[in-house]
């Protein structure tokens, strides 16, 4: 801009010579004016195209600080999202990997409990059984006592029965009246009942000896009498 301005000033000054040259002609005169006022409107157009040729550079370089700060902005914005999707996905991942662990960890304890459970249940079935074989062993244990206390009933019968044929007038020692033992009422323990019945049984078997070989002697009066 300022070449041009320079070739215009020196253009101007050879129009002025010129001029000068001619100065009694009025049309001349005219036509230098006007070419002046020509070249002084080109000058100021030139001094405004070139004030607005800065200013629009001066916003574009403007515009382009801008664009570069926008643009270091995104760069930063997007650095920052790329770091948070990265840890966002590293937790996630190691979120899962925590949950599957806890996961089979449990499943395995599951199946422990399972198996352990399983023994249990063996366990107490086979003690069930056992306890189920010593109850039966018990109701053979009570089925022979209930024997044997007929048996005792039909001795202590034939004693009384032999002691009468005998004329001997021997009494037994009184006893209390034996509970009748019945299934369907609730049985003592057979320990109990056989402590309770070995007195019973020495005092009957505790006879003078006079008597017992009486009844020694009259065995077949008493097998007889049995029958």
């Amino acid at each position: 801009m300022s070449e041009e301005s320079c070739s215009i000033g020196n253009h101007r000054g050879s129009m002025n010579s010129e001029v000068d040259k001619a100065r009694g002609d009025s049309a001349a005169v005219e036509e230098r004016d006007l070419k002046l006022e020509v070249l002084d409107y080109q000058a100021e157009m030139m001094d405004e195209l070139n004030e607005m040729i800065a200013k629009e550079v001066e916003r574009q370089k403007q515009v382009k600080i801008l664009g570069e700060y926008v643009e270091q902005i995104c760069n930063e914005r997007f650095t920052q999202m790329e770091t948070v999707i990265q840890k966002t996905k590293e937790l996630m991942v190691s979120t899962l990997e925590w949950n599957l662990e806890k996961a089979t960890e449990g499943s395995q304890e599951f199946r422990e409990n399972i198996r352990e459970l399983l023994k249990l249940y063996m366990v107490v079935n086979q003690r069930m059984e056992a306890e189920e074989e010593k109850i039966k062993e018990l109701d053979g244990l009570v089925s022979l006592l209930e024997e044997t206390m007929e048996e005792y009933e039909l001795v202590k019968e034939n004693i009384k029965l032999t002691q009468q044929m005998l004329g001997l007038g021997l009494r037994t020692p009184a006893e209390p009246a034996l509970p009748e033992i019945s299934k369907a009422q609730p049985r003592e323990p057979f320990e109990t009942k056989i402590a309770c019945l070995i007195p019973r049984i020495n005092e009957e078997m505790d006879v003078p000896p006079s008597t017992s070989i009486a009844s020694s002697r009259t065995h077949g009066t008493s097998q007889r009498a049995r029958e």
